[in-house]
């Protein structure tokens, strides 16, 4: 981490040239209003080096409490040296004034001065004078809410002006981030320290400060996560404990309840609270109140408040206020979606359950929010109070979710009740444990296939099914599974996100892109009409289109897709889901020739999933960023990437297996060898006998074998090497587009000497027209069996290319 000298200035633009327009217009006074470490200090310091700049004389001064008790002692650097300390006051004035009178008679005299409510009266007065005679513009900072002298408050209730300064806007916090942290940060740790220091660059700076001493922020894999906390600073707690040890003891009380329940209904409060000491509570300004309709919360004016406090609570306190609130919020009507969760937190935090339905109810809505630890403990604590089928089946699916697989098998129960839906969800659970938890294929096959039709969630078990058979390679069967449980006219809202996912990939590995779009159209139509918002089936259905648009070669739609379902995952606080996007739009900006951004990804999607990956992506994009450093010329990363990915190869996830294999491919070009000769015959992806997936169609020996043969627009293979989307878009660094002698553009393959960033040098006069190189890869078939259409140089690349070549004559063979 940076030192702590300055930061840049940024997000104040505004308020600067607010500033320069004041000093311009010689205004008397203008006063920055604004809390306590939201920037006022660096604004008015970068506000006076400016106008230094252009010809202002400046002038310092700096209020403290210290120098308070001294009569003219914060400007005693203004009064001329002759003059005797002891003088009468309003001769010193006198004097100051003509000397001021003297300095502005050729120019500007601009007056900073830091933390003006902590001035004595007499420099209040002195600075006041100047100002109202034209003799010198005075900037003052003031924090809000404090009292001020008459001499200050006429600074702007005259013919001054008052200007507030807010707090960052989220971009400029951005940016701070970007140049104080040590590296670059997961999407879901810089929302948190984005939120918690509310625009306030102070906070912002203590808390980094603080993450960085205490180990809450780490590095994993180049990015860096933030697991900590802030209220274990002893600098940010004294930054918010200034403002408690003026309160009340009722007051404080209620600041209690309020940072434990937070955002806390006031008809709740009310219950245990006097009204008093609430509306005290309200006076301090460390509380606000918000309306929702009828409804009023609370909530601490800071999110810092509420850490603190929080904190500073002995353990008896904060477990009895934690015990009230859940009884209290229990013997009334949970009528809000939240309300079972805000209850069974409360219980958890409290120590005690007494409401196990309750805290199982919490834990469902917990995993509808992708809060898994959190849903973790309270599946947990409903099973020791009193561990029955639905707390058992609970906490084995949340173990499923955190990639426990083992632990979670044990912990499912060996059979479901009989004649109920739990047959479906018990069935659901096992499968996904047997296939991507423990390897056994067939056996997950199976047990989707015992619930009955007909029977209680059958459509979800379907819908499951269709998912297992698309990511097992089998698109043909995904799609007709899936296609079956969408026509159904009783189809819940749940499968058919699952049911539209894995058919709509499916689709898309087949090349039909129009029905893949149909059908993500009719799973977000039966999303909409449903009455509760559930992002995590939204972001299904939208992969399963980004899926297909990628399969199809469609990339810039791709990216959108991946794009808009990554800033969702991320406003949801949704790691797994992060982690997917960030993944996807890893795997789309390296087929872009993209590889920085690609990069930058995939080593987000790592960091993020890789403790707990419960669906094995992570080889994948260990593959993918072993592809992305092949093509950076970084031999020694992708070789060491490639063998992470080889260290977790399974047999599920079929689907994926040609991607890592082409991968493999770029490694062994860049090293200069035969991928169709030093791939080992064990990481050969082997497709069942009954698979329909593209790749065990278009497996090619006349190629590479780790290249994934000829693929064209509509074919559904994914895009390589040799995809159609390679041949839209020029190719990524350290390859080279050539064309011969027959105007026919052919792609000669990188290699460990060709120059990194030249995607279209012109090829050598020697160069010979495509065959088979001495290794017997076959090039000839990528120009023989091409488009009708030749493509034309798109983006970065493009523009650096040579002028389109001429449509081939012939017709395709």
């Amino acid at each position: 981490m940076p030192g702590r000298g300055e930061w840049t200035l940024v997000g104040r633009d505004v308020e600067l040239k607010t500033i320069e327009d004041v000093v311009a217009a010689r205004v008397p006074g203008l006063v920055l209003v604004g809390d306590a470490g939201v920037g006022k200090t660096r604004l008015l310091r970068e506000a006076l080096a400016r106008a230094g700049d252009s010809g202002v004389e400046c002038h310092w001064v700096s209020a403290t409490g210290a120098a308070r008790s001294i009569p003219f002692g914060a400007v005693s650097h203004l009064i001329p040296a002759p003059t005797r300390p002891h003088a009468d006051p309003m001769g010193l004035v006198v004097t100051v004034e003509r000397d001021f009178a003297r300095r502005s008679a050729g120019r500007t005299v601009m007056i900073g001065i830091d933390d003006a409510h902590l001035l004595d009266e007499p420099s209040a007065g002195l600075l006041h004078q100047l100002a109202v005679h034209g003799l010198a513009v005075a900037v003052a900072t003031v924090r809000a809410g404090e009292p001020l002298s008459d001499a200050l408050t006429s600074l702007w209730t005259g013919s001054g002006r008052r200007l507030e300064v807010r707090p960052l806007p989220s971009t400029a916090v951005d940016h701070l981030l970007d140049e104080a942290a040590p590296g670059p940060l997961d999407a879901l740790s810089r929302r948190r320290l984005r939120q918690l220091a509310d625009g306030n660059p102070l906070l912002l700076r203590e808390l980094l400060a603080d993450a960085m001493e205490t180990g809450g922020l780490h590095e994993v894999r180049g990015v860096w996560r933030w697991r900590g906390t802030a209220s274990g600073s002893p600098r940010l707690a004294e930054l918010v404990s200034a403002r408690l040890r003026a309160l009340e003891p009722a007051a404080r009380q209620v600041l209690e309840v309020v940072a434990c329940g937070e955002p806390l209904s006031l008809a709740l409060l009310e219950r245990f609270v006097d009204p008093t000491a609430i509306e005290a509570a309200e006076r301090s300004g460390m509380v606000v109140a918000e309306r929702s309709g009828a409804r009023t919360a609370l909530r601490m004016a800071h999110p810092l408040y509420g850490e603190a406090l929080r904190a500073s609570m002995p353990a008896s306190r904060s477990r009895t206020v934690f015990g009230q609130l859940a009884d209290v919020l229990a013997s009334m009507p949970l009528r809000r979606r939240d309300d079972a969760l805000v209850a069974g937190v409360w219980q958890l935090r409290s120590g005690s359950v007494r409401h196990p339905e309750i805290a199982l109810a919490a834990a469902r809505q917990a995993i509808d929010r992708f809060d898994i630890d959190l849903a973790e403990r309270l599946a947990r604590t409903a099973y020791d109070a009193g561990p029955g089928w639905e707390a058992q089946w609970l906490l084995a699916r949340v173990l499923q979710y955190q990639a426990r697989s083992q632990e979670a098998f044990d912990m499912l129960p060996p059979a479901p009740p009989t004649g109920s839906k739990r047959l479906a969800i018990w069935a659901i659970t096992r499968a996904g444990l047997l296939y991507w938890g423990l390897d056994r294929i067939d056996e997950a096959h199976e047990t989707l296939r015992m619930v009955p039709e007909g029977s209680p969630g059958h459509d979800l078990a379907e819908a499951t099914r269709s998912w297992v058979l698309f990511y097992d390679g089998r698109c043909e069967a995904a799609l007709a599974v899936g296609q079956a449980v969408l026509a159904r006219p009783d189809t819940g809202v749940r499968a058919a996100s699952w049911a539209t996912m894995g058919a709509a990939s499916a689709a898309g590995m087949l090349g039909r892109l129009g029905l893949a779009a149909e059908l993500a159209r009719r799973g977000r139509a039966v999303l909409a009409a449903a009455p509760e918002h559930l992002p995590w089936n939204e972001a299904q259905v939208g992969l399963g289109l980004c899926y297909a648009r990628y399969a199809a070669g469609e990339l810039a739609e791709a990216v959108e897709l991946a794009d808009e379902g990554y800033r969702a995952a991320v406003a949801s606080d949704a790691r797994g889901m992060v982690a997917v996007w960030a993944g996807f739009r890893g795997i789309i900006g390296k087929a872009q020739g993209q590889l920085d951004a690609a990069e930058a990804d995939l080593r987000e999607a790592i960091a993020l999933v890789e403790e707990n990956d419960q669906y094995h992506l992570v080889r994948t994009y260990w593959a993918e960023l072993a592809g992305v450093r092949a093509l950076s010329g970084d031999l020694s990363g992708a070789r060491r990437w490639l063998a992470a990915a080889d260290a977790r190869e399974r047999t599920a996830n079929r689907i994926f297996h040609a991607w890592v294999e082409l991968n493999r491919a770029w490694v062994q070009v860049a090293e200069g060898t035969s991928p169709r000769r030093s791939v080992p015959p064990g990481t050969r992806p082997t497709w069942p006998a009954a698979a329909s997936s593209p790749p065990s169609r278009r497996w090619r020996s006349t190629s590479a074998r780790a290249s994934v043969p000829r693929s064209r627009s509509g074919t559904g293979c994914v895009p390589s090497p040799t995809s159609s989307a390679a041949w839209r878009r020029p190719f990524p660094a350290r390859s080279t587009v050539c064309s011969t002698t027959t105007g026919r553009p052919w792609r000669q393959p990188p290699t460990t000497s060709s120059p990194a960033g030249t995607p279209c040098s012109p090829p050598r006069r020697s160069a010979s027209p495509p065959g088979r190189t001495p290794d017997g890869v076959d090039l000839d078939w990528r120009w023989r069996s091409g488009p009708r259409r030749w493509p034309r140089p798109a983006g970065a690349y493009g523009r650096r290319c040579s002028p389109r070549p001429p449509r081939a004559s012939s017709r395709r063979r």
